[in-house]
């Protein structure tokens, strides 16, 4: 009978050794995967603000600057399609109607803008906003 119970006790242990290393290679497994989909985020969103950025020339190269316009900025809210056109745009520039108007003819010019190819980042850019700077 005590051989029985050192032996049931023996496989217990075991048994509870299996499931504290079977607990540690899951809290391995998940931390290393929510440290890649960290890094996959950082990374998404440092391609995010790059083509945010490439958005935000392409409109400025395209736009032609109204007397007076120096020192002026617009929130912009553009929403586009996967391939880059612009479906909507809406420009606020606190009452400058002249420089308003201007930034949007920027914006028609520029579409289709650049856009990533990564489907999934695509989503991110079906609505953007930024702010445009005379300067």
């Amino acid at each position: 009978a005590e051989a029985e119970a050192k032996k049931a006790a023996a496989a217990k242990r075991i048994a509870e050794l299996a499931a504290e290393e079977k607990a540690k290679l899951e809290a391995e497994t998940a931390a290393k995967a929510q440290a890649a989909a960290q890094a996959q985020a950082s990374n998404d969103q440092a391609e995010i603000n790059k083509y945010k950025e490439l958005i935000r020339r392409k409109v400025k190269n395209a736009w032609v600057a109204p007397p007076g316009s120096s020192g002026s900025a617009c929130n912009v809210r553009l929403r586009l399609s996967s391939d880059g056109s612009v479906m909507d745009a809406a420009v606020s520039c606190n009452g400058n109607d002249i420089f308003s108007r201007s930034v949007e003819n920027a914006i028609d010019r520029s579409s289709p803008l650049p856009v990533p190819r990564d489907r999934n980042l695509v989503r991110a850019f079906r609505s953007i906003t930024f702010t445009f700077n005379a300067n």
